[in-house]
């Protein structure tokens, strides 16, 4: 404030460009303010009246102004929202220069030659990816959709028994086989270690080999998007998912 009042000679909320001696800089949309109010870099004083060219001239103008949420809309009033988004693709309108310069044109029906007007469009992979992540997660990590995962399924042997290792790696095997896209966990983790880093790297599907396998002969699947739990005969799991990733 007193660096303010050292340079204006008002305090802050008095200031103003009538009468002021130093670099003006306006905000392009003050270009064509007439009858405004401003500052008189007085205490307690302010001009009414005032139109940009004739009470004060400026140095530079240009697109300072920052949009802040409730501002009116210059079109039509109506309050701004402020959103933050992505931008995952774009068109450009590239006109004829390009046809012009390589001299391709089309002929119309009486027979003229004109330029071809031309475009160009990108996408962005990386971005795609991004925002997939900022849109679909949770508090233990990425919840991959099913059209975007880079793996659909993860394998999951919770214990170091010979038919759960077998019979585990027998579906996984045959559902790289199917095409499915599927890994198979065997790092020698605790089971919560090896639930935790499956939620948190998105695996749409858990095919989980425990002690309710080796109880009742079904694998238990779980789904990362709602938790949901099914128990799955092994003779039915390749159905099950294709149903699942490619058909829900």
């Amino acid at each position: 404030e007193e660096e303010i009042e050292r340079y204006t000679g008002g305090p802050l909320g008095f200031t103003g460009p009538i009468g002021f001696k130093g670099r003006i800089i306006v905000d392009m949309r003050v270009e064509g303010v007439k009858g405004g109010v401003s500052g008189s870099n007085k205490k307690d004083y302010h001009y009414k009246g005032v139109s940009f060219g004739r009470d004060f001239e400026s140095d530079e103008i240009v697109d300072i102004r920052e949009v802040r949420d409730g501002d009116p809309c210059p079109v039509c009033g109506s309050p701004l929202k402020k959103k933050v988004g992505i931008e995952l693709g774009h068109t450009f309108q590239l006109g004829t220069k390009y046809s012009e310069s390589m001299k391709a044109y089309f002929q119309t029906k009486e027979g003229e030659l004109k330029p071809f007007i031309m475009g160009c469009y990108g996408i962005g992979m990386a971005r795609i990816i991004a925002a997939t992540i900022e849109q679909y997660h949770d508090d233990k990590g990425i919840v991959w959709t099913n059209e975007i995962a880079p793996y659909h399924v993860i394998v999951i042997p919770l214990k170091e028994d010979e038919k759960i290792l077998v019979d585990s790696k027998k579906i996984y095997e045959k559902l790289l086989e199917s095409h499915f896209e599927v890994v198979y966990e065997d790092r020698p983790l605790s089971p919560g270690e090896k639930f935790k880093d499956a939620d948190l790297i998105g695996f749409p599907y858990k095919l989980i080999f425990g002690k309710g396998y080796l109880k009742d002969g079904l694998i238990e699947v779980k789904r990362r998007r709602d938790g949901e739990v099914f128990k799955i005969k092994p003779e039915e799991i390749e159905e099950f998912l294709r149903r699942e990733i490619y058909e829900s």
